[in-house]
């Protein structure tokens, strides 16, 4: 239980740690991941293709050009992507996964131990299916099970970082 809780104890440590990281400067160049917030209407990702003193266009993800340029005065802000964080997605999942498994795990061992415990004859066999047992067991292989299949889920999220560019503060 101890080894649990130091596990849970230092995940929640780098969690915390990681957002004091390098920070993204939020000057925008040519070919920087940024996306435009408009005062009206949905906001669109991209890179950035042009840049002047009254526009901006960007080139979409799907590699189908570049878009029509839009006038900064309709925006209200522009972001620069500071980039996607899977490890610290990889790492709350395999904590959550963990957490859920482990509980999981520990239900569901203690109840077919019970059951396997009541069909045995042996004293050795009852020693070594008590429910006890059967509880730390599921909740052993529950929470290696639960911490690897969260980590996996949580790299896979999309989780990306925007800071707002410089120059280009909210506008009304």
């Amino acid at each position: 239980m101890r080894s649990s809780t130091l596990f849970v104890f230092i995940v929640s440590i780098i969690g915390i740690a990681s957002p004091l990281s390098a920070q993204a400067t939020g000057q925008l160049q040519v070919g920087a991941r940024v996306r435009l917030v408009p005062v009206e209407g949905r906001s669109r990702t991209g890179v950035l293709a042009t840049l002047s003193s009254d526009s901006i266009s960007l080139v979409d993800g799907r590699g189908s050009g570049a878009a029509p340029s839009v006038a900064l005065n309709r925006l209200s802000k522009v972001q620069i992507s500071a980039g996607k964080r899977r490890l610290r997605g990889a790492m709350i999942g395999g904590a959550l996964g963990f957490v859920v498994g482990a509980v999981a795990g520990g239900i569901a061992g203690g109840a077919i131990y019970h059951d396997a415990q009541k069909k045995c004859d042996d004293p050795l066999c009852e020693i070594f299916t008590t429910p006890r047992i059967g509880t730390a067991a599921g909740a052993y292989g529950g929470g290696a099970l639960g911490l690897v299949t969260g980590a996996i889920v949580g790299s896979l999220v999309k989780n990306e970082r925007w800071v707002d560019a410089e120059g280009f503060g909210s506008r009304k």
